[in-house]
């Protein structure tokens, strides 16, 4: 895991100085699944700081020897709701417990921000994700258009 292995290190957004990799690692994971950037739902890329460094937001990135390895999130909606986003892995290092470790360090960030759900929405092609989302809690509120949308207490 992430703590036990000292070649992994999961930064904050705010420590790491080329967000254009951040934003190319993403769609490279996109693209696995035989998706390609969409101004719909990923505008957030282009401005990671801007909309993820605002209170209530965080991002977080596993490195491992200085390359980056995965992503994950938090966007606040309300006072005590609060959405995973742009949780990802590289598909190397899935089912490895490193996805565990981040999603752990988001629940505490979300305990100390007070939120009380959280919510998520996948697509349905990711069947991994899924997996993992209702393998930690999550239930299914509704399924639209390819995609499941999940919520949990914290």
């Amino acid at each position: 895991m992430a703590n036990e292995n000292p070649c992994f290190k999961i930064k904050s957004l705010k420590n790491f100085k080329e967000p254009g990799k951040i934003k190319n690692f993403i769609l490279s994971v996109l693209a696995e699944f035989g998706f390609k950037l969409d101004p719909r739902f990923d505008k957030d890329l282009d401005s990671l700081k801007k909309n993820y460094l605002k209170k209530g937001n965080k991002f977080w990135i596993l490195i491992k020897n200085k390359e980056l390895v995965g992503t994950i999130a938090i966007k606040k909606l309300t006072k005590n709701r609060a959405q995973l986003k742009r949780f990802y892995l590289l598909k190397k290092l899935r089912g490895r417990g490193l996805g565990k470790k981040m999603f752990k360090k988001i629940l505490l960030f979300c305990e100390n921000q007070g939120y009380e759900t959280l919510y998520v929405d996948v697509a349905s092609k990711m069947q991994q994700g899924v997996r993992f989302y209702l393998k930690n809690s999550f239930e299914i509120i509704k399924k639209e258009k390819g995609n499941i949308f999940l919520k949990r207490r914290v």
